[in-house]
C-alpha cells in the first residue's frame, strides 16, 4: 500500500524535501523487511528508492541504494537451499554490482565483491548440475533396425565396399526437416511455452537461456527454431548412432582388417583433404575403427577446420582479421562458418551439421569445447563424438566417390 500511494503522489508535484523523506523511510523499510528475509518486498521498496534519487540527482544516496539492491542478491542467494536458484541470484548480484559506475567502484571494492561472487555463483553451478534428475522413459524395439544395419554392410567382398555401404547407412542430417520439425515442436509444446530454459555445461557454467515463448511481444525469437532444430538433430544422430552405426561397425571389423596404411592410402587420394594433411586425417579415422574415439576427434576436429579455411581461402573469401596493430589472425571455426559466403560455398546440410556438432552451443560444440580442454572421459566418447567420426569417414569416401564419376564422365 506505501508503495501503491507513493506511485500516486508522481502524478502531483514533489519537492526535494518530501522525496527525500519518503527515501529514507522506504529505506528504513527495506532494512527491516530484509532483516526478516524478505528480500524480494525490500528490494521493490529499494528499486522506487533508486529512481527518486536519481531524479533529484542524488548521485551519493542513489550509488549506495544500488549497492543495497546488489547485497540483497547475495543475501538471499546465501539462504537458499537449491542450487539453480542461487544460481540465479547470485547472477543478478552480479549484474546490480555492474551498474556501480567505473569511477566509484574502487572506493566500494565493487571488483573484489564481484570476482568473490563470480566464485559463488561457479561453486552454485556445479552444485546445480550434480542436483539434476535423469529422466528416463521405455525405449522402442529397435532391434529389426539393428538387424537391417548389420545385414547392409556384411558379405561384401572388399573392404572398400563395406565402408561404401557403411557409409550410406545413413544419408546425414537434414536441415530443412530440422528445422521444420522444430517449428512443430514450437507450435504444439507447451512446456516451452510457459516455462524458460537455462543450458548448463558439464562443469556448471550457464551457455545458454530462452525466455518463455508466451511472454516474448515478437512472437517466437529469430534463433529459436534454429536452436530447436539442433537440438532435434543432435538426437537423431544419437539414434542413428546407438542403432545403426555402432552396430555395423563391429560387424564390419568381425569381416574386414582394418590397417593405417590403407587409410593413409585412401585419405591420400581424397580430393578433400588438403595437403600434408592425410596422415593425420587417417589416424584419426583409425582411432575411431579401434573404438578409440577421444583420439579420433582430438585429430579430426581440428582437421575439419583446416578443410573449411582452405576451401573458404581457395574461393578468395578472407579467413583472418586485422588487429589494431596489423597483425592477420586466423579467424576460428565458429566465425568461418557464420560468413555469408559459406552459405553459397558449402552443402546446406553441410553446413548446419558443422554449426550443429562443432561450433553451437546448444549442439556438443566440439570444435570449442576440445579447443578449450572442457571435454571429460565421458562426452569425448559421447554418440556425438561417434557420430562425427562416422561423418568424417562418409566425407572422405563420399569425395572419393564423386571423384571416380567425375572422371568416368570426363573419360
Amino acid at each position: 500500500m506505501k508503495l501503491w500511494i507513493a506511485e500516486l503522489l508522481e502524478l502531483f508535484s514533489q519537492d526535494e524535501d518530501e522525496i527525500r523523506k519518503i527515501a529514507e523511510r522506504f529505506t528504513s523499510i527495506a532494512q527491516e523487511l530484509s532483516e526478516q528475509d524478505d528480500y524480494y518486498s525490500a528490494r521493490l521498496y529499494l528499486e522506487h528508492v533508486s529512481t527518486k534519487y536519481r531524479k533529484i540527482e542524488d548521485d551519493v544516496n542513489w550509488l549506495e541504494t544500488r549497492i543495497r539492491i546488489a547485497s540483497s542478491w547475495e543475501r538471499e542467494a546465501s539462504i537458499r537451499d537449491q542450487a539453480l536458484v542461487k544460481m540465479t541470484f547470485f547472477e543478478n548480484a552480479i549484474q546490480s554490482y555492474r551498474m556501480i559506475p567505473n569511477a566509484d567502484r574502487s572506493t566500494y571494492g565493487i571488483d573484489e565483491i564481484i570476482s568473490d561472487l563470480r566464485l559463488k555463483l561457479r561453486d552454485a553451478g556445479k552444485a546445480a548440475v550434480d542436483e539434476m534428475i535423469t529422466i528416463s522413459v521405455k525405449s522402442p524395439d529397435v532391434s529389426d533396425i539393428i538387424e537391417a544395419s548389420i545385414k547392409h554392410v556384411t558379405g561384401k567382398e572388399t573392404l572398400d565396399l563395406a565402408l561404401l555401404y557403411f557409409c550410406g547407412l545413413y544419408s546425414g542430417i537434414s536441415k530443412s526437416q530440422s528445422i521444420e520439425s522444430a517449428i512443430e515442436t514450437l507450435k504444439v509444446g507447451v512446456v516451452s511455452h510457459l516455462f524458460g530454459m537455462v543450458q548448463l555445461s558439464g562443469d556448471g557454467r550457464k551457455i545458454g537461456k530462452e525466455a518463455p515463448l508466451m511472454l516474448s511481444e515478437q512472437g517466437i525469437p529469430e534463433d529459436t527454431p534454429k536452436a530447436q532444430a539442433i537440438d532435434n538433430a543432435i538426437m537423431e544422430a544419437d539414434f542413428v548412432v546407438k542403432t545403426q552405426i555402432l552396430p555395423s561397425l563391429a560387424a564390419i571389423l568381425e569381416e574386414h582388417d582394418i590397417t593405417l596404411q590403407g587409410l593413409e592410402t585412401i585419405c591420400s587420394v581424397c580430393p578433400i583433404i588438403p595437403e600434408q594433411r592425410a596422415k593425420l586425417f587417417a589416424k584419426g579415422l583409425y582411432f575411431g575403427f579401434e573404438y578409440d574415439f577421444a583420439s579420433a576427434i582430438h585429430l579430426l576436429v581440428p582437421q575439419w577446420e583446416h578443410i573449411v579455411r582452405t576451401i573458404l581461402k581457395e574461393s578468395d573469401v578472407h579467413t583472418t582479421m586485422f588487429d589494431a596493430d596489423g597483425i592477420d589472425m586466423e579467424c576460428g571455426l565458429s566465425t568461418l562458418l557464420e560468413k555469408k559466403e559459406a552459405e553459397e560455398i558449402f552443402d546446406d546440410n553441410l553446413l548446419f551439421e558443422m554449426t550443429a556438432f562443432l561450433t553451437h552451443k546448444r549442439g556438443p560444440n566440439l570444435r570449442n569445447e576440445l579447443a578449450h580442454g572442457l571435454l571429460d572421459d565421458d562426452r569425448v566418447c559421447s554418440y556425438s563424438a561417434i557420430y562425427w567420426w562416422w561423418r568424417s569417414l562418409k566425407l572422405v569416401v563420399n569425395s572419393l566417390v564423386h571423384r571416380i564419376d567425375d572422371d568416368t564422365e570426363d573419360s
